[in-house]
């Protein structure tokens, strides 16, 4: 019988799972740096229209991304923290890339009609068009990095604040989304509305933090970046 610690290292999700717990991730992917502030600091927001405004044109103006992250599982079924590792990029007006190197190496992209991953299993291909999972993953990843999300009937979504972050929780309100999770915390900074985290949070109180840092906003990305190679 396998020892927890075994579990732990061999838990490797299926590729339909890592799609949707990591690119639900993706939600604003327009990066900055800073700490991660504490949920019990935050006030609500009443007057939302210019923050949300302000987040908009954010994302409007960002025609590319590449930032580090790193990703926290804390799972009731495990003491210690899941920790991993890697590299995050966008371009518009569709790829998207998930580059996880620690502990486990594994790669995920999106370019507009195919979703590619690959892993120590080699390289699978998913048509866009023909699988409504990862059309409808793919449609919620780009309305997030345009800001549409923000307008969404899908979400009921309230907006917080602190001295250093302003912060948006989204509640789905449609059953596909809610089955997988009870909310979306995303923290943004409050200098410059970048996203430094998202926190996601599932039914069973099992969550997922992502934290950005090191990003690089506009710059020059190859075109190699978003097409995987056997």
């Amino acid at each position: 019988m396998k020892s927890a610690n075994n579990k732990r290292k061999n838990c490797k999700p299926h590729s339909a799972g890592i799609l949707i717990r990591i690119q639900l991730a993706a939600l604003f992917f327009l990066l900055s740096s800073s700490m991660i502030a504490q949920n019990t600091s935050f006030q609500k927001v009443s007057k939302t229209i210019l923050l949300k405004q302000q987040i908009i044109t954010k994302a409007q103006s960002t025609k590319n991304i590449y930032c580090d992250f790193t990703q926290e599982k804390h799972l009731s079924m495990f003491k210690e923290v899941i920790t991993s590792k890697g590299i995050f990029y966008f371009q518009q007006p569709n790829l998207i890339r998930w580059q996880y190197n620690t502990p486990i190496s594994y790669t995920i992209v999106l370019n507009g009609k195919k979703v590619q991953i690959k892993d120590d299993n080699g390289l699978k291909e998913y048509d866009m068009s023909s699988n409504p999972i990862f059309k409808e993953i793919n449609n919620l990843l780009l309305n997030s990095l345009n800001g549409k999300i923000l307008n969404s009937k899908d979400f009921k979504i309230e907006y917080y604040k602190n001295h250093y972050e302003y912060m948006a929780r989204l509640l789905p309100q449609n059953t596909a989304m809610s089955d997988v999770l009870t909310s979306i915390e995303i923290y943004f900074n409050r200098i410059d509305f970048g996203v430094v985290a998202i926190k996601l949070t599932e039914d069973s109180d099992d969550f997922t933090l992502i934290k950005f840092n090191q990003r690089i906003i506009n710059g020059q990305i190859p075109d190699h970046t978003f097409k995987l190679r056997p």
